[in-house]
Formats: C-alpha cells, sequence, structure tokens
C-alpha cells in the first residue's frame, strides 16, 4: 500500500527530513534534496486517483488537489509520530490507515 511505503521511506529518512526542517534556508541542496520525496509521492498520487475518476471509483475532483491533501495526512502523521511521541499505540501506521485514510478515501466516494 502507498501509505505504508510512504511512510517507511519517510522513517528511513527521519534523520535527514527533520535536520532539514531545523535548518531550512541554510544549506539549499539540502531544502532542494529533500523537497523531491513529497513531490515524486504527489505525482504517484496524482496519477492513481486520475485512474480511479475514470473508473468511477471516487467523485470527480481534480487528482493533485486530491494528491496534494493526501500528502499532507501522510507527513502530518509522520511529523506527529516522530515529534509530539504521544505513544506508539495510539498512533501506529495501522491505526492510522484504518481510521484516518479510510475516512480520507470514504469522503472522496
Amino acid at each position: 500500500m502507498l501509505v505504508r511505503k510512504y511512510q517507511s521511506l519517510l522513517e528511513q529518512k527521519k534523520t535527514v527530513i527533520l535536520l532539514s526542517l531545523k535548518e531550512e534556508g541554510k544549506f539549499p541542496e539540502l531544502d532542494e534534496l529533500i523537497k523531491h520525496i513529497p513531490l515524486k509521492y504527489i505525482k504517484i498520487l496524482e496519477h492513481y486517483f486520475e485512474i480511479m475518476i475514470k473508473k468511477e471509483k471516487i467523485k470527480k475532483i481534480d487528482p493533485f488537489t486530491i494528491a496534494t491533501n493526501f500528502a499532507f495526512i501522510n507527513f502530518g502523521y509522520f511529523f506527529m509520530k516522530t515529534r509530539i511521541n504521544l505513544g506508539e499505540e495510539t498512533f501506529s501506521v495501522d491505526d492510522f490507515i484504518e481510521n484516518n485514510i479510510k475516512f480520507f478515501i470514504q469522503s472522496l466516494q
């Protein structure tokens, strides 16, 4: 599933991502490198949502808008889990997918 793969990627690059947030603007090459992570994910999602719209599985909504919102939700989860740390059980990936992602997808149908 795209959510698990993206969360795994963010987890693998956690140190660099958090450093880039802390040092934003100080290392332009790092800023440039980091921005490719969500941009690539958004392009993949946009294509996926275009297919789902054509198959009439979801409403006709701008695929880029859906993709960016989906990416925001995923990054928000990663950031909250990483920085706020309210406990693994409260915010496990499985719970996140079952509750938040499922809710998001249902809102598109």
